[in-house]
């Protein structure tokens, strides 16, 4: 049951309550990874074991990630990064990238016009991807890269949270 919040975001944000259906809507307001490339992967990705943070099921030689409180950590080689054809995109690339993942490969697509009909820069088209399944980015208005990805086999749970 929706709270009389969200109903009354829905009817005067969005015209219509339908708009607010229990269907996935392009560009989710939540941060479901956040991903550092790393110039050690393994000093880094035994630094957090020594924290005590446990890994995901789904890390492997190519990035280690980490379940949190919430979003997923995951580590890449930065070197990696540049292999994926990113360094090219992601001009003065912080060495952070931001993830939302969804629910399908078209919802990339979607979220991906949204956020430039809001005014982000697309710096890499939405495109079928062997490490994800579908993915593109933006830049926000500060200069921060998004991604927005679909990855075969990741679902949420009720509350949005990545269950990677």
């Amino acid at each position: 049951m929706r709270n009389l919040s969200s109903l009354v975001f829905c009817l005067l944000a969005l015209g219509s309550l339908s708009a607010c259906s229990s269907t996935p809507q392009p560009l989710p307001p939540r941060v479901n990874m956040v991903t550092i490339a790393v110039r050690d992967l393994l000093v880094m990705a035994n630094f957090f074991d020594s924290l005590g943070w446990p890994r995901s099921e789904r890390s492997n030689p190519h990035h280690i990630s980490f379940k949190t409180g919430g979003a997923i950590l995951s580590l890449w080689q930065k070197e990696n990064f540049d292999k994926l054809g990113l360094k090219k995109d992601f001009q003065n690339f912080s060495g952070v990238l931001l993830s939302i993942y969804v629910e399908s490969p078209d919802l990339v697509d979607q979220s991906l016009q949204r956020a430039k009909k809001a005014g982000a820069v697309i710096v890499s088209p939405a495109k079928t991807t062997s490490y994800s399944g579908r993915s593109g980015s933006f830049k926000d208005p500060e200069g921060n890269i998004w991604e927005v990805t679909w990855s075969e086999g990741v679902s949420f749970d009720s509350n949005g949270a990545l269950i990677y």
